[in-house]
């Protein structure tokens, strides 16, 4: 980032003082003009038959009388090395002021206590088993966010536990959202040095308590075992669409990972309120699917039991309780 903001300093200081020198040059000819115009005024005056024809192109040489004046005649070459001059200066100008734009469209470089223009702290904890240490190194929200409304996990800081936690609950007393860089380590002691270890297990960003970016997992042996992308906790390659072309209303939110459908599922109605819910992994429906009445107060309409894993096609969803517009229960299978 240094090199290519040094590399543009440059090129706006070049690109200046091609527009200084054409700056000079176009007073010198103003200059010019003025001097010629008083010049044939003069002569004129003094002589009529003196004066120059519309072929001819004075120049002034100035001496140490100013009053003395010569003029010569421009040749065809010097009027086209006039004009490639005069092309030069201008494309120095417009290089000049997009040198300007440049720098300042130029993004101002993220700050070591920032992460995603939100001013973090870092913090870290420590656990021993055995000979196993756990270590993992955070970042965590100086002031309080609001975390995304859609993400039903959220991760969180407990300062006088030490401790973090990753929960449905939308809030937590004492906890705090993660924020930036996260990265968990194991270090174990080698029975025949007694040297530690170091092993990276899990690394990537959070986003005001949900994942953001690109993650990384990798067993003890520092092999990759799964890597994903995240954008605010939906994974990268979700699919969103809307009920209207100007992407106001939502409509569904299919996660993809890899391909498949992976991930919390969303649907809405057209006034904005939640429609259907649930997990899908590998393209299957997993565990328990919840949908919902299109009305003012929250009222479920159906939760329905989808098998725990997937590929298990033997096991057949059903219904596990379903209630009315008015809220009345109608169905219960949850003793099934």
């Amino acid at each position: 980032m240094k090199d290519k903001v040094k590399a543009k300093f440059q090129l706006f200081k070049t690109k200046k003082m091609q527009a200084t020198l054409f700056l000079k040059f176009l007073f010198s000819f103003y200059f010019l003009s003025i001097s010629i115009n008083w010049g044939q005024n003069k002569s004129s005056q003094s002589s009529p038959d003196s004066s120059l024809t519309t072929e001819d192109i004075p120049i002034i040489t100035l001496n140490t009388d100013k009053r003395l004046m010569s003029f010569v005649k421009f040749n065809d070459s010097q009027l086209d090395k006039f004009r490639e001059a005069k092309e030069r200066a201008k494309t120095a100008v417009e290089g000049v002021k997009e040198a300007k734009s440049a720098l300042k469209n130029q993004k101002r470089p993220q700050k070591r206590s920032e992460y995603l223009g939100s001013k973090v702290k870092k913090g870290f904890t420590k656990k021993q088993r055995g000979k196993t240490i756990t270590v993992e190194r955070f970042s965590f929200l100086r002031e309080y966010r609001k975390p995304p409304k859609l993400i039903k996990y959220r991760t969180y800081f407990l300062p006088k536990k030490r401790k973090i936690v990753t929960t449905d609950k939308k809030s937590f007393e004492d906890g705090i959202l993660l924020h930036g860089k996260y990265t968990k380590t194991e270090m174990r002691k080698d029975r025949r040095t007694g040297k530690l270890t170091k092993v990276v297990l899990d690394e990537g960003y959070y986003y005001r308590g949900v994942k953001h970016g690109r993650w990384m997992k990798y067993n003890r042996s520092y092999v990759l075992v799964d890597k994903r992308e995240y954008k605010y906790g939906f994974p990268a390659e979700s699919k969103i669409s809307y009920y209207d072309t100007k992407k106001k209303k939502l409509k569904e939110i299919l996660p993809i990972h890899q391909g498949f459908k992976d991930g919390t599922y969303f649907a809405f109605y057209p006034s904005g309120r939640l429609k259907e819910t649930g997990q899908y992994q590998e393209d299957y429906k997993i565990g328990k699917w919840r949908e919902f009445y299109d009305t003012d107060i929250y009222r479920r309409k159906r939760d329905t039991q989808h098998p725990e894993k997937p590929f298990q096609d033997q096991v057949k969803p059903y219904t596990i309780r379903e209630w009315n517009a008015k809220g009345k229960l109608v169905i219960d299978n949850r003793n099934r």
